[in-house]
């Protein structure tokens, strides 16, 4: 009989504490075992959310554009009219005020038709064109080394007449007639015209 009335006191030692301890936990909300549980997440401040953690904000670094084109690469000096270079423009302005009539009058051959404006085509076979270029350096040197070439006064400021070219320089411009069907007299002829009509 005592025996069980220890075994029963120590039973009723043994359960009051217990039953303490979970009260307390139930007031405090405290977990009797909290190592497993995760931190709570930490509120943003002032200064904008924590280290590592977005703000949910798009980032204008990378934000992409609103589709508008993207002109910062557009060459401005581009040329709308298509009309070309001031070359090409002195070069056709000059070979129109070169007519079949006159072509005909200075060389003694009928122009048959035209190519653009600087090629004449002959009627009995051959053409003759005529080119217009503004070098850095005007200079016949190069021409003048060829062989064959000769030196061609009263056109320009300089000719050089060589494989059925003439190269002329005048008024800062250089200037190549060429036509195989043509001698040289012919091709001096056309020179002192064009140069005369050059601006």
């Amino acid at each position: 009989m005592k025996r069980a009335i220890i075994t029963a006191t120590a039973a009723v030692l043994l359960v009051v504490p217990l039953t303490t301890g979970c009260k307390e936990s139930i007031k405090t909300g405290a977990s009797p075992s909290n190592s497993n549980i995760l931190p709570p997440k930490a509120e943003l401040g002032d200064d904008g959310p924590p280290q590592g953690e977005s703000s949910g904000e798009p980032d204008s670094s990378t934000e992409q554009s609103s589709g508008a084109p993207d002109t910062s690469t557009e060459d401005s000096s581009d040329d709308s009219s298509g009309a070309g270079t001031d070359v090409d423009k002195a070069e056709i302005a000059l070979c129109q005020k070169l007519s079949d009539e006159q072509v005909a009058e200075l060389v003694g051959k009928q122009v048959q038709s035209r190519n653009g404006d600087c090629i004449w085509n002959f009627a009995g076979g051959g053409d003759f064109r005529v080119s217009l270029s503004r070098p850095t350096k005007l200079s016949l040197d190069t021409e003048a080394s060829l062989g064959g070439a000769e030196e061609i006064d009263g056109a320009g400021d300089r000719a050089v007449n060589v494989d059925k070219h003439l190269y002329v320089i005048a008024k800062g411009w250089k200037m190549d007639i060429y036509g195989r069907v043509l001698d040289t007299d012919q091709r001096k002829k056309l020179a002192e015209f064009l140069v005369e009509n050059l601006e």
